[in-house]
């Protein structure tokens, strides 16, 4: 088992960072690349009633389209450059066009990959992640901004509660699992779920592992007061990972928007590259 294809999606001229970290995948893995800059435009002159008297639309329109024209032209140099055969597509639309595209074009990889989007819910990553996770049903990696490091998955943090979307980020993180050198699985005190033997879920995770050649260790989290996302972030970079595998948005994503969640802590505040599976 290996990683045969991989999209990259670059929304920003600050994607530096996930442009290196697609050359990392290439070298460790030689995957097919395939690289999508992705632009986003204000709302089409569709849903705008004032768009045909507006002189400023088309000012607007015309010097988005330059932007993106520059950003694909780099991004199409640097991918010469760096990975033999890549593929550099390119989209500028509306929102939800741009959502479209994200979900469709990313069904046909082994793993997406986009900016980690910041703290604000302003940031041009999120409808990418989102409309990647929630839509493709593949796995998505995010890769976060000061992201330096010389390898993935040497050693790998997997956040374990026994549901759906924790099996599926397993399954579609196996590749990267059977290659690392440690995996560190990481459930909470009160994981749901009890195994068909009515034990632990780690038992039986642990078990899935090892059969696949994975060497595990185990730690259970007693998060008390502190933020789930805090727990988890501690408890990875104490063993010393340099990716996050977890489930994203066990619960719907307005839920977490309204009331907090896991998943969107994580995407704000992860110093390390999340491998997520909805």
């Amino acid at each position: 088992m290996s990683v045969k294809d991989i999209l990259a999606l670059i929304g920003a001229t600050s994607d530096d960072h996930v442009l290196s970290f697609t050359e990392q995948m290439w070298t460790q893995y030689t995957p097919a690349v395939a690289v999508a800059v992705v632009g986003q435009t204000s709302l089409t002159p569709y849903y705008s009633e004032s768009w045909a008297t507006d002189p400023n639309w088309e000012d607007e329109t015309l010097v988005a389209q330059k932007s993106h024209d520059r950003l694909r032209q780099s991004v199409i140099d640097r991918m010469a450059r760096s990975i033999p055969g890549a593929r550099v597509e390119t989209t500028l639309q509306d929102a939800n066009t741009v959502r479209r595209f994200v979900s469709m074009r990313s069904r046909y990889v082994d793993l997406t990959i986009v900016g980690q989007p910041g703290p604000g819910r302003s940031d041009v990553h999120i409808p990418l992640v989102e409309a990647a996770l929630l839509a493709s049903g593949r796995p998505v990696m995010t890769v976060p901004s000061g992201w330096t490091a010389s390898a993935i998955g040497r050693r790998i943090a997997v956040c374990w509660n026994a549901s759906a979307e924790a099996s599926r980020a397993v399954a579609g993180a196996m590749a990267i699992l059977t290659a690392s050198n440690r995996v560190h699985v990481l459930t909470a005190d009160t994981a749901s779920g009890r195994s068909r033997n009515n034990e632990p879920p780690d038992s039986e995770i642990a078990l899935h592992l090892r059969r696949h050649g994975c060497q595990t260790e185990f730690r259970t989290l007693d998060a008390g007061r502190h933020p789930e996302a805090e727990v988890i972030l501690r408890a990875a970079h104490d063993a010393g990972a340099d990716l996050i595998v977890m489930g994203g948005y066990g619960r719907s994503r307005l839920s977490e928007v309204v009331f907090g969640g896991v998943t969107r802590d994580m995407l704000a505040n992860s110093d390390l590259p999340l491998l997520m599976s909805h």
